[in-house]
């Protein structure tokens, strides 16, 4: 877990998070992460979705607690069968453990996928035409607004995890729609064996390799040319930053899960000065500034907020990494000189 690190400290009111839906992957992530530390929860999502699964869930609570692990039900109502009932599914489930994480003070998410998951998710994203982004699969760490998600198991075959599991003799939950024909992803899971499993693995490392250079890039890139203003907004030249750039300056700005197509954002990027809006950022001419572009947040922070020079309100915390953000105070104007704050994040914060 070093390699995925660093982590908050382990202590009790510093839980690490887990997201556990009852089945082997996530049960067995669950216990493994229970043995490192001793300060975790585990969030159980209840999609409502069949006549079964609060029964399921609240058995996947008692599993877990007979481990010594805290475990909170999370209930999501108003989810119905239909069109795109997985993705809806999803967003649902993010955003409540979302939320849940928010509010008993969790940074990092630990989630169960494994590598037959990033196979399936690398060729449905293969179908789809996705760029080389996309066929890097999932990261191992995503860093989102509120928190980090930490996928662990990526590299461990699904096979491993339920040996595990019957060796120590726990039982776990079988999800039945894990067998339904009518969604993309059980057909492809069908169709996958561990061998190709292993091949599409190697060519979403390989891909995740150049999308790490790329980020390491567009990171200079900005670095050498954007200016961050205390307010919240950034002043970006009239050259020099690509739609790549663009893109991940929104990305970091809203704290979206995924990044706008740089295509898109090369479309809007004109010569002419008109201001438009995309992803939740407001792009506008620069004026008496410079000859750039002026990014700020759609919904601006209220002047009430802004800073002395100098000085760190709560309003800027919103560009530091969640592992950052969690530790500085949540008034106002925590009066921290810039400097201060950046002291704080020195080795000896994690004990």
């Amino acid at each position: 877990m070093a390699a995925v690190g660093p982590w908050v400290p382990d202590r009790p009111h510093l839980p690490v998070a887990m997201a556990v839906s009852g089945g082997a992957d996530s049960l067995c992530l669950a216990i493994l992460a229970r043995r490192w530390r001793r300060a975790v929860i585990a969030f159980v999502v209840d999609h409502g979705l069949r006549e079964t699964s609060r029964t399921e869930a609240d058995l996947t609570c008692a599993r877990l607690a007979a481990h010594d692990i805290r475990a909170v039900r999370l209930d999501i109502y108003g989810l119905s069968s239909g069109a795109g009932l997985q993705a809806r599914a999803r967003k649902a489930r993010y955003d409540v453990l979302t939320q849940a994480c928010v509010s008993h003070g969790c940074i990092d998410l630990l989630l169960g996928h494994h590598a037959r998951d990033q196979a399936e998710t690398v060729l449905i994203r293969k179908r789809a035409k996705s760029g080389p982004d996309g066929l890097a699969g999932m990261a191992v760490v995503a860093e989102l607004a509120s928190l980090r998600l930490v996928r662990p198991l990526l590299g461990v075959a699904p096979e491993r995890l339920r040996a595990r599991l019957v060796q120590d003799g726990i039982e776990w939950v079988e999800d039945a729609s894990n067998a339904n024909r009518k969604f993309e992803r059980v057909r492809i899971r069908q169709r996958l064996t561990p061998a190709r499993v292993q091949r599409v693995c190697s060519i979403a490392s390989r891909q995740g390799h150049l999308r790490m250079k790329q980020a390491a890039d567009t990171t200079q890139e900005l670095a050498n040319h954007v200016t961050a203003h205390p307010a919240g907004w950034v002043l970006l030249p009239a050259t020099g930053v690509s739609a790549v750039g663009y893109s991940s300056l929104i990305q970091a700005m809203t704290g979206a899960s995924h990044r706008i197509s740089s295509v898109r954002i090369a479309d809007l990027i004109r010569e002419d000065g008109r201001p438009f809006t995309i992803g939740g950022a407001r792009i506008v001419s620069a004026g008496r500034y410079s000859a750039g572009w002026i990014m700020q947040p759609e919904q601006r922070v209220d002047a009430a907020f802004r800073p002395a020079a100098g000085r760190m309100s709560a309003a800027d915390t919103k560009f530091l990494p969640a592992t950052i953000r969690a530790v500085l105070p949540t008034f106002r104007d925590c009066g921290f000189e810039i400097a201060a704050c950046r002291a704080a994040t020195d080795e000896s914060l994690w004990g």
